[in-house]
């Protein structure tokens, strides 16, 4: 099958058959795991949850590719559930796991999980890919505990050539989180400039958690940005070109060492 013959930021059988029949995507993914900005984002997820006195939390991953979001979970002590459509992801998502020794249930249909089952789910870089993110955010959030929380990441406005498989029907969900997040009971409790990630509590907890209002005011200028590049993508997508350019030359000196 011709990459060529895939349209680009469209959802299609043939990109269906791309995911199904090739392994291709699973080098540019173990190469994203790699990069510094995703490192930083999965010890951001750590270091939250550590801040929050939540030990032997019961974390659900979804769509965590080669595993590396678990493991990293599961070393910190956490009680990790992966859930993952690709089989050639999983097989290697069981390597991963064997490898760092570390015990991750993997589920393969989310009609195996329990309501209210998990402190928090995570979930980094699938929603852009989705033919309709609010929906699985409102799928998702029936598994969360009240008062647990949901970490995510989804660069919806980046649209590129190197990222043909993001769909560009869900531009419009940068920046947004109301009818993202919000429409399913989600509200914002922490984050950064960019998102990466977003860190959201499901209504309905004993004590909810408050925004720290620098962190507020710095996450929320971030978010209208996000939400001017819905209408004008160039911007962001060369940020996140020059980023990438530079971790990928990073990422090669450190591998000649």
């Amino acid at each position: 099958m011709q990459l060529e013959s895939i349209p680009r930021y469209e959802q299609s059988e043939a990109l269906d058959r791309l995911y199904a029949k090739t392994d291709a995507f699973l080098y540019e993914t173990l190469v994203w795991n790699r990069c510094p900005t995703k490192q930083a984002m999965r010890q951001r997820i750590i270091a939250t949850l550590a801040g929050w006195q939540m030990s032997s939390a019961r974390i659900l991953v979804f769509g965590d590719g080669l595993g590396f979001d678990c493991a990293a979970l599961a070393l910190s002590g956490h009680v990790v559930t992966y859930f993952e459509i690709g089989t050639l992801s999983l097989g290697f998502a069981r390597h991963v796991f064997a490898l760092n020794q570390v015990p991750v249930t993997v589920c393969q249909s989310l009609d195996e999980l329990s309501t209210e089952a998990f402190d928090a789910i995570v979930c980094l870089d699938v929603l852009e890919h989705l033919p309709n993110p609010p929906e699985m955010v409102k799928t998702l959030v029936t598994y969360l505990k009240p008062g647990g929380f949901f970490f995510s990441h989804a660069p919806f406005a980046y649209l590129h050539p190197c990222v043909g498989t993001h769909l560009r029907r869900n531009a419009q969900y940068s920046g947004e989180w109301r009818r993202l997040y919000g429409s399913s009971g989600l509200v914002p409790v922490d984050g950064v400039f960019f998102w990466n990630p977003v860190v959201l509590e499901k209504k309905g907890g004993a004590t909810p958690r408050r925004f720290a209002v620098v962190r507020y005011l710095l996450w929320q200028s971030g978010g209208w940005l996000l939400w001017l590049f819905r209408f004008w993508p160039w911007p962001y997508t060369q940020i996140c070109r020059m980023i990438a350019a530079g971790e990928s030359t990073r990422l090669l000196a450190s591998l000649k060492k």
